[in-house]
Order: C-alpha cells, then sequence, then structure tokens
C-alpha cells in the first residue's frame, strides 16, 4: 500500500487539491449564501487573495507531517513542491 501512495506525482496532486478543498471548506461555511468563485472575487476586490491564498495553502503542512510520520518522503516532497508551486503563484499575484 504504502508503495502505491509514495510517488512524487501523487503528494504534487495532493498539494494542489487540498488547499481548494480547504477554501471550500471555509467559504461553505462562513460564507454559504457565496460561491467560492464570487467569494474569491470579493477578496480580490479588498485586495486580501493572495492571503487568503497564503491561508488556504496552510492545510499543506497537515498532509506533509502525516506523510512523514508514515515515512511517505517522495509523497512529502510532492507536497512540498506544490507548496512551493502556490508561493510562487501568490508572489506573481502579488508583485504583477
Amino acid at each position: 500500500m504504502r508503495n502505491r501512495v509514495d510517488h512524487f506525482l501523487i503528494g504534487l496532486l495532493s498539494g494542489l487539491i487540498v488547499p481548494i478543498i480547504a477554501f471550500w471548506l471555509y467559504a461553505s461555511i462562513y460564507h454559504n449564501e457565496v460561491g467560492m468563485w464570487d467569494l474569491l472575487m470579493v477578496f480580490k476586490g479588498r485586495n486580501v487573495h493572495t492571503h487568503v491564498i497564503s491561508l488556504s495553502v496552510l492545510s499543506n503542512l497537515l498532509v506533509f507531517f502525516i506523510g512523514l510520520s508514515l515515512q511517505l518522503e517522495k509523497f512529502a516532497r510532492g507536497i512540498l513542491g506544490a507548496t512551493i508551486a502556490y508561493a510562487i503563484l501568490v508572489f506573481i499575484l502579488k508583485f504583477i
């Protein structure tokens, strides 16, 4: 079972999807009257969208440490790679 999960690509995809799920959970619990995309546009209008993306990526921390505790090093590297990709995205959105 560990050999199936312990792949960089699976970790990368998980690291890209988990923050989206975290933001969706936040949007559905606290702002259920507005759609997820509309809420992101409201945050963009307030110029806090990069902060919201960064906070959503914090959910990767949980998945990263779960991967390390289960000794899934390649999976954890994929999570780290996705986190770095989100950091580059936030940098681009912030300064360009």
